[in-house]
């Protein structure tokens, strides 16, 4: 899972009294990040449980999707869910959703192996940095730097 893309808000509690619900809805559109081997393409739209998206890495001709995700509603709590490519036996992983603002939504599982914490952090209206790490926040830190296509 180390390609996730990471993602999202600081949350205490959805349902947490004056508090209100966050909102993904910045996040839809498409998100480019080059680097001098690779472009990693992010994707994402709203449906009807929540939004999906997809992760994709293109080399030269070849895109290969990298990952699905969705973030989703559960029981009043918010999930990150991403389905990653050869790992976890194809099956989702969820982080929660555990503290958000604004412009930062915060995700963790701390019995995942890597990455434990992910992190979407909104810079101006076109960029966006996503983050995985573990826990700590230091150990193994990736840092995704995108701006918006669309």
């Amino acid at each position: 899972m180390r390609l996730l893309l990471l993602m999202l808000l600081l949350c205490l509690s959805a349902a947490q009294p004056g508090r209100e619900k966050p909102s993904f809805d910045r996040l839809t559109g498409s998100w480019l990040m080059q680097t001098p081997r690779m472009v990693f393409l992010e994707k994402w739209e709203k449906s009807t449980d929540g939004f999906t998206g997809a992760m994709y890495i293109i080399r030269t001709n070849d895109t290969t999707t990298a990952e699905t995700i969705r973030l989703l509603q559960i029981n009043g709590k918010y999930y990150y869910e991403a389905t990653t490519a050869g790992q976890n036996d194809q099956q989702p992983v969820k982080f929660e959703l555990v503290s958000y603002s604004l412009d930062r939504w915060v995700f963790e599982n701390p019995a995942h192996d890597y990455p434990q914490r992910i992190v979407y952090a909104f810079v101006g209206s076109d960029s966006l940095v996503a983050s995985i790490s573990a826990i700590t926040g230091s150990e193994k830190l990736t840092n995704f730097r995108f701006k918006r296509l669309n």
